[in-house]
């Protein structure tokens, strides 16, 4: 933070000094390689707002480049910190700047934007920023393109039209995109490197078609446990073992299904090699040449994802009864304007809400603290609260629990009783929807780099409700 406001003592002018760049791009780099989402917005602003004064004195210089680079990769990995003005300028303008930086799932980000743009919002969302993606005119491959018997230039525009072209703007099967990877014309001319940038962008425009209701559209994850009582998760439409991966972190959520992937492309590749050529499918175009943005509009329509009844079953839970989830909605949006991300104002809106028993305003609340990453400095700054629930805690839990909250209040186990406290005991609302409240909270937290809270509270698959997990298994 002393280095943020550093840069801000800068004059435009100063940032050109040498010492000052080598400094800053370091310091860029770091909260990159450190995933400090926050502080990563904040430096891109600071940037932005000096490096636009600068250039519009004159022409861009190559270190103006390094600096927009760079202001690009930290907005990517702060995307949910963005405005939507913001996010679509970096889909339409920048996006190709990222795909080489391994700092930045930009797929996860976007996850997490949607995530924390209100559920009706997401997939208008979703249709602008796939239409800035096939409006975007960077140069993603050396390698030209064929297109219609033309020579065009490898742009993210133009692969996404020849994608289109060659396979139609509905949403594509497994099978199916395999069959552009393996035999377009266009794909094959280039070097690994190339063709994995270009399946990135393919990648987030494919996600980008689902809508944010449907299980491959899910912007979320959900740990349940099935009927013989293993911990599995769903994400992004797939279930995967939570055990597999639990001991190595949840980094290798991303390899699993990947290999999961690899796997199920190996499995519908033998059978399209199987079938009688007549029922092969053929890279032909489905759809005359026309405007990208124009062919997504079309075939909306086309986009019908399919279900299994687990994953259906587990998201239909999670999503809880609509007509409150819509009220809670309608809440967060009251509150969110209200406070304008003063944490103050929002710490005052949820004891308003506790007191007046608002169980709708009192969640959204509980979400906007989140959102802000304030539930555990709100349990460490509240000198009121802390004495409160010290208080409470000693009688209910013991004073060995009250005396490690008082030295660190800081943590999960802390924040988890904090809920539990508010939602069961004092607005009286059932163990199983209080867990369930739980686990969107601890989705909004990962969000926001706070991994360990994936492991607040699943659904029981067995019992159909949600649970809490124990202390000791966090």
């Amino acid at each position: 933070m002393d280095e943020i406001n550093q840069v801000e003592k800068l004059k435009s002018n100063d940032l050109f000094k040498k010492n000052n760049i080598e400094k800053i791009l370091s310091f860029g780099r770091a909260l990159l390689f450190e995933l400090r989402y926050r502080d990563a917005y904040q430096l891109a602003d600071l940037l932005e707002k000096k490096l636009n004064h600068s250039i519009k004195m004159g022409e861009i210089t190559e270190i103006d480049e390094e600096y927009l680079k760079l202001i690009s990769k930290l907005k990517t990995l702060a995307l949910n910190f963005c405005t939507e003005k913001e996010i679509i300028d970096i889909f339409e303008n920048k996006i190709v700047y990222t795909l080489d930086d391994i700092n930045i799932d930009i797929l996860e980000r976007l996850k997490a934007k949607l995530f924390e743009t209100f559920v009706e919002e997401r997939d208008d969302l979703r249709f602008r920023l796939r239409r800035a993606l096939a409006d975007n005119k960077q140069i993603l491959t050396s390698h030209g393109l064929i297109i219609d018997e033309k020579q065009v230039s490898g742009t993210v525009s133009n692969w996404i039209s020849d994608y289109i072209k060659a396979k139609g703007a509905k949403i594509l099967s497994k099978i199916e995109k395999a069959d552009y990877f393996t035999n377009s014309k266009n794909v094959k001319k280039l070097e690994p490197v190339e063709k994995k940038k270009v399946k990135q962008i393919l990648d987030i425009y494919e996600f980008l078609k689902h809508s944010s209701i449907t299980l491959e559209g899910l912007e979320y994850d959900v740990l349940f446990t099935d009927d013989n009582g293993r911990l599995k998760m769903l994400s992004q439409g797939e279930i995967v073992d939570f055990e597999i991966f639990k001991e190595g972190g949840l980094g290798q959520k991303k390899e699993m299904l990947e290999e999961k992937q690899k796997r199920s492309n190996r499995l519908e590749k033998e059978k399209l090699r199987s079938l009688p050529s007549n029922q092969k499918i053929k890279s032909t175009p489905t759809m005359q040449t026309k405007p990208v943005a124009t062919a997504i509009l079309k075939e909306e329509s086309e986009i019908t994802p399919k279900y299994s009844s687990l994953s259906q079953q587990v998201k239909s839970a999670y999503a809880g009864e609509p007509k409150f989830e819509a009220e809670i909605t309608k809440e967060e949006q009251n509150i969110s304007q209200k406070v304008q991300n003063n944490v103050k104002i929002l710490r005052d809106e949820f004891f308003k809400a506790v007191q007046l028993r608002n169980k709708a305003r009192t969640i959204a609340a509980f979400r906007q603290l989140a959102k802000l990453n304030d539930l555990e400095n709100f349990l460490a700054e509240d000198e009121k609260l802390q004495k409160f629930l010290t208080l409470t805690w000693t009688n209910k839990f013991g004073k060995q629990f009250s005396l490690e909250f008082e030295r660190n209040p800081r943590q999960i186990k802390f924040v988890k009783a904090f809920i539990r406290y508010i939602l069961e005991e004092r607005l009286e609302i059932l163990e199983s929807d209080s867990a369930r409240v739980a686990v969107k909270i601890s989705n909004i937290l990962k969000q926001q780099g706070q991994d360990k809270y994936q492991k607040m509270a699943y659904f029981d698959m067995k019992e159909k409700r949600f649970k809490y997990f124990g202390d000791s298994e966090h």
